[in-house]
């Protein structure tokens, strides 16, 4: 469920970036130049939060260079990183990543993160029902219409 969840972010990354705007990265795949890092101010004013300095670094870039920043769909440049062992720590990255959206200047990206997460609450209570609903429940409903 991580990597799917995971692989609608980058794509929602990706779709943004392709039409010519920036709304999310992940720091393990992120890469920049240099000279641009310095030129936006580092980290500068995103250096106190616990978590989201890549994607306050992208919104930066984004600002500062709109429409030349890039999406690079290349296998042999993708970098792997570890799913959360248990729920508790999915939920714990999930908070530290929602913490920082109150940082966001272009109110899309915020639109599109409360659609994303309103999108994994409604797949976590669709399995929940899944479970909740016996079958005789289930068998009642497709046969009472």
């Amino acid at each position: 469920m991580q990597t799917l969840e995971f692989s609608f972010l980058i794509g929602v990354g990706a779709a943004f970036i392709g039409n010519g705007r920036a709304s999310t990265c992940n720091g393990a795949n992120f890469a920049y130049r240099k000279d641009t890092f310095y030129e936006v101010g580092g980290f500068t004013g995103i250096d106190e939060l616990a978590s989201g300095d890549d994607e306050l670094l992208l919104q930066k870039v984004a600002e500062r260079f709109p429409g030349k920043i890039g999406f690079l769909k290349f296998r042999d440049a993708i970098v792997y990183t570890h799913a959360k062992y248990n729920l508790k720590e999915f939920l714990q990255q999930r908070r530290r990543w929602a913490s920082k959206s109150t940082k966001y200047k272009d109110k899309k990206v915020i639109a599109v993160a409360i659609f994303m997460w309103m999108f994994n609450m409604t797949m976590l209570v669709n399995v929940a029902l899944g479970f909740l609903i016996s079958p005789s429940l289930r068998s009642f409903f497709s046969s009472s219409g």
